[in-house]
């Protein structure tokens, strides 16, 4: 910076004394800027220096990054190459149960199901969980009821029943039900097509506190559709018209 605050071509004495740096440390520094090709150098006696105008320094610099950042992304798409979409796939077609972390990743990982479900989707959960369920996946819900998916869900009844704008949305859905049970619901799951599902493995009122065994395993998901419908035909349909939080 003390280089470039000098109007003129400048003795490396002359630097010093203007940056207030030792003249064996202004030596150092010249070197390595010089190696960058940041200042021009005439010889003679004593030697004098000169920094190149700022804007060009910019321009060399912020290409030389370039340069690095292509050499990194090439290097990340090598290393993305080992580690394919596809072989994630197999993997998942190879084990028939994986153990989902809580919160951010349970919920992409349910949204995405949801986002690739063609047929049906059925969740039963405790009164508080399908309402903070039905909040945080109405996007993919109502997506999912405009490609013709039948949505059912089940819960118990509550003391107080209120719903959020966004849930009260997917009730103009003829093929979104709701129903609810007098019985304490003390199971939490859901099922994407028959095909996979998503069980809760911890007992918390919170529904993106609980990690979430996830399965395509035909036994497992034959008897957990087999409880669900059992529970469905008893209970009693919601439709909707209740006290709507904003």
């Amino acid at each position: 910076m003390a280089l470039c605050r000098l109007s003129k071509a400048s003795t490396a004495k002359a630097i010093s004394a203007s940056a207030n740096i030792t003249r064996q440390d202004i030596y150092n520094t010249l070197t390595q800027l010089q190696d960058l090709g940041l200042i021009e150098i005439t010889l003679g006696k004593p030697v004098f220096y000169r920094a190149i105008p700022i804007i060009q320094t910019i321009n060399i610099l912020a290409e030389r990054r370039k340069k690095k950042t292509d050499v990194l992304l090439e290097e990340a798409k090598e290393l993305l190459s080992l580690f394919r979409i596809e072989a994630t796939g197999n993997q998942e077609e190879k084990h028939q149960f994986l153990l989902i972390p809580k919160k951010e990743t349970c919920i992409q990982r349910i949204k995405k199901s949801i986002q690739h479900t063609e047929g049906d989707f059925v969740m039963i959960a405790p009164w508080r969980e399908t309402t903070q369920w039905l909040f945080t996946l109405h996007e993919q819900l109502n997506h999912a009821v405009d490609r013709g998916v039948e949505i059912r869900c089940l819960s118990q009844e509550p003391n107080v029943i209120k719903l959020t704008k966004g849930m009260v949305e997917l009730f103009k859905y003829p093929s979104f039900k709701l129903r609810l049970s007098p019985d304490p619901c003390e199971v939490r799951f859901a099922i994407c097509d028959d095909q996979e599902a998503f069980i809760s493995t911890v007992d918390s009122d919170n529904a993106a506190e609980s990690p979430a065994l996830w399965t395509k395993n035909p036994a497992i998901l034959h008897i957990l559709k087999h409880y669900f419908e059992t529970k469905w035909v008893v209970a009693k349909e919601f439709t909707g018209l209740v006290k709507v939080v904003t």
